[in-house]
């Protein structure tokens, strides 16, 4: 018979509790201009070599672009398992 394991989380929201509510996004996963993010927590040599990928959630939207986005959506969690967010309408 398999195991079980108890998980507690502390502070935080399960990724189940937070897609109950998708309006609300929980500050410590937004970062905004000037504060230190992954990259910046690199170190610098490391840092110059980086190109994090980059989605645009208004190409997602878009009948014209919305195949290519989803592609690189793709490839972003296959490769990288993370993404930055850009938000243009």
């Amino acid at each position: 018979m398999a195991e079980s394991v108890e998980v507690e989380i502390i502070g935080n929201k399960s990724a189940q509790e937070l897609a109950l509510n998708p309006e609300n996004v929980p500050n410590n996963y937004i970062h905004k201009e000037g504060g230190v993010g992954f990259r910046d927590a690199l170190l610098p040599s490391e840092s110059d070599d980086i190109e994090i990928p980059v989605i645009d959630i208004g190409n997602l939207t878009s009948p014209s672009t919305a195949q290519q986005e989803l592609h690189k959506l793709h490839s972003a969690l296959s490769s990288w398992g993370l993404f930055q967010v850009n938000l243009s309408c």
